[in-house]
This record gives structure tokens, C-alpha cells and sequence, in this order.
């Protein structure tokens, strides 16, 4: 019952994060996007790479703070080459 907890502000943190995209022109709102498929992608891609090394016991288990830590150094990058590719 513990582990719930996050929960509920996890949730509002989406709905607030939600509601800043909607308020943004196209151009920005392209831009957020890309960097957020490049940040979906490349995480997915990393943690299956690492979950075939863990099952080869290559690998030891994830630390969940290194998958957020990841998909926030990708989407800085995905926001990087938008943002790049439209000036």
C-alpha cells in the first residue's frame, strides 16, 4: 500500500504537463514532440538491450533512477536536434 503513494502526484504531475503542452503554438508543440519520440524510442531501445543482457546474466538488475535519468538525457537531446532542425 505503500509503494501506491507516488501515485496520485505522478498523475497530477501528467495532467499538469498535459495541460502546458496544449497551451503551446504548432511549431513548439512539433518540437516537444519530436524530442519525446526520440526520448520514447531510445529509452524502449536501451531497456531492451538491457533486459536481453540481464537474461544472458551479463548484466545485473536496473536501477529505475537510470531509466529516468536516460529517458531525460534523450529527450534533451530530442528537444536538441528539433529545435536545430527548425531554425
Amino acid at each position: 500500500a505503500i509503494a501506491l503513494l507516488p501515485i496520485p502526484a505522478n498523475v497530477w504531475l501528467i495532467a499538469i504537463v498535459l495541460r502546458s503542452l496544449r497551451s503551446l503554438d504548432e511549431f513548439l508543440k512539433q518540437i516537444q514532440f519530436e524530442a519525446v519520440a526520440v526520448a520514447f524510442l531510445t529509452t524502449g531501445l536501451a531497456a531492451l538491450t538491457y533486459g536481453q543482457r540481464q537474461m544472458a546474466l551479463v548484466v545485473g538488475p536496473l536501477n529505475v533512477g537510470l531509466i529516468w535519468g536516460f529517458m531525460l538525457g534523450s529527450y534533451v537531446l530530442g528537444y536538441a536536434l528539433a529545435a536545430r532542425r527548425y531554425r
